[in-house]
């Protein structure tokens, strides 16, 4: 079988949804500069499992017990995970491949305990070995960083994107949103005529871009 990280994250979506198989999408909105929504981005749906809902609630328990069960292959990379407050579940992979090393996966699904699980996360390292012994580790610390868990940062507050686009300054750092930063005064110089056929060595500053070098 030939499937890419992200087609597997839409079947792991579709088993987690109820089925429906729903096409991806890389944003879920648009914002203006100030964070104002301009519109979303719907992720239509393109099809539907062939299997009942409870087959799928068979798998899903059988994938929860991968990271956590005594003979689940990623109960290693997941030992002393807080499952109480993040329930994952998921499934190794190791893909041999000809004259390389295998290749390391681990599909995973996950959310607050108690409730339907939230995000799909999926890891592949390549001649990485076995799915438990690279991947599966990688991927906890995804959930790790999504909901705050074992001392890392948040990269999402309560596990929900923020509403409004982070601040960007002119050197290219990048701020939390509402984050106030002073105006910085810009300065002017000339551009030099560029040799005709030669490439530049820097780009010109802001506001100073002609039509041509002898423009």
């Amino acid at each position: 079988m030939l499937v890419t990280p992200l087609q597997l994250a839409v079947s792991y979506e579709a088993l987690v949804n109820g089925g429906r198989v729903v096409s991806p999408r890389l944003g879920k909105a648009i914002l203006s500069p100030s964070g104002a929504l301009v519109r979303t981005l719907p992720s239509p749906v393109v099809g539907r499992l062939p299997v009942s809902q409870g087959t799928l609630s068979d798998i899903m328990s059988a994938m929860y017990d991968v990271p956590r069960a005594k003979k689940g292959t990623a109960r290693g990379a997941f030992h002393g995970f807080p499952f109480g407050q993040i329930a994952v579940g998921g499934k190794t992979g190791t893909a041999d491949v000809a004259h390389k090393q295998p290749t390391s996966w681990f599909a995973s699904f996950g959310g607050p305990a108690g409730h339907a699980p939230q995000y799909v996360v999926v890891t592949m390292v390549t001649q990485a070995g076995q799915g438990a012994s690279v991947a599966a580790p990688a991927a906890r610390a995804v959930w790790d960083g999504i909901y705050r868990l074992e001392h890392h940062p948040a990269a999402l507050a309560k596990g929900t994107p923020p509403k409004t686009l982070p601040v960007i300054t002119p050197d290219g750092s990048v701020h939390p949103p509402g984050t106030h930063i002073a105006p910085q005064r810009r300065t002017s110089r000339p551009v030099a005529p560029a040799t005709p056929g030669a490439t530049p060595a820097a780009l010109p500053p802001a506001g100073r871009i002609r039509a041509g070098p002898y423009a």
